[in-house]
Formats: structure tokens, C-alpha cells, sequence
């Protein structure tokens, strides 16, 4: 059977966001709220996924927080500060070749 089509989650499986990008939005965001934050703690925050805890902990109110972050990140910058991992444009033009 032919292969019609896959489905990639680009974030960290084709794609990665810079992390001086990661930490900029956090911390503006954090800050905004009187909150700091670390260059681990937002290395944590953007891959190892329970956000929530994350922002429960440094004891901000979750909605808040998210109203505020997507005001701050905006899909403009996100795409200027994201990059292709090496060998990915090769591996999804043999991919395009089955």
C-alpha cells in the first residue's frame, strides 16, 4: 500500500524554537507578574510538558498567565527564531520520494 500521508509534530521532531527565544517569552511573561525564572526553568517549562505545575508553583493564576503569554508570543517572532534540525529537509525530501 502507498504511503498518502504522515503526520509530524514539528516541535522538537523537525523544528526546535531557539532557546534564547523560550527564555525571552517566559521571562517577560514572569516578570510581568513579579515572578523570576530561570534559563533551566524555562528549558523545563517549554519541554518537559506539566506547564500548569510550572505556573501554579510560582503562584500565578494559570488564565492569567496564558492570556498574558499569547500577547507576548506572537507567531511572527516564534517563526523568526525557530530553525529546522539538521537533516530534517533531507529526511522529508525522502520521505516526498516513497
Amino acid at each position: 500500500m502507498a504511503i498518502k500521508a504522515i503526520l509530524f509534530d514539528l516541535d522538537h521532531t523537525l523544528v526546535d524554537t531557539k532557546i534564547e527565544y523560550k527564555f525571552k517569552v517566559l521571562n517577560d511573561v514572569c516578570s510581568y507578574f513579579k515572578k523570576s525564572v530561570t534559563i533551566d526553568e524555562a528549558n523545563k517549562f517549554w519541554i518537559c510538558g506539566n506547564r500548569t505545575d510550572f505556573i501554579i508553583n510560582k503562584g500565578i493564576n494559570p488564565k492569567e498567565f496564558w492570556d498574558y503569554f499569547h500577547e507576548i508570543d506572537k507567531i511572527g517572532d516564534r517563526i523568526k527564531n525557530t530553525y529546522a534540525y539538521s537533516g530534517a529537509i533531507n529526511l522529508l525530501k525522502k520521505l516526498k520520494e516513497k
